[in-house]
């Protein structure tokens, strides 16, 4: 693995009067030299048509001419979009249902609690005098 070349020297220093110029001469030299990175050591690199071969054999379309590869590449982006669709209309469908049920719950809940609040209240029985024979509903 190569060594990695120094970080050339910060800008703020023409402020100060100091010249970094051999300094930043010095690591694009260093830079300048560095192997470009390609395939592994003893992997030769594959030509073009057999790179093409191969995407022919993994998509199992006959890719020969320009039109081939533009349509191949339209109908990738077009199932993209219709996943991403789909996936959209499950998430809303997924929280509109949580809303309801959010909703609910909390209807549910006050519900229940208006309900033991009328429970709680103090009964209040009062005696009215009657004439005797005379009934009160």
């Amino acid at each position: 693995m190569p060594q990695s070349a120094p970080l050339p020297p910060k800008e703020n220093g023409e402020a100060s009067g100091e010249d970094f110029s051999g300094d930043v001469a010095a690591w694009l030299k260093e830079v300048g030299k560095r192997v470009r990175a390609g395939p592994a050591r003893g992997e030769p690199e594959e030509s073009a048509e057999a790179l093409l071969d191969y995407l022919r054999e993994v998509t199992g379309r006959p890719l020969r001419t320009r039109d081939d590869i533009l349509d191949y590449f339209q109908a990738l982006h077009r199932e993209q979009i219709a996943a991403e669709q789909a996936l959209s209309r499950r998430r809303r469908w997924r929280e509109s249902v949580l809303l309801f049920l959010a909703v609910g719950a909390y209807l549910h809940y006050y519900y229940w609690d208006v309900s033991l609040e009328i429970v709680k209240l103090p009964q209040v029985v009062a005696t009215v005098p009657a004439k005797h024979g005379q009934r009160v509903n």
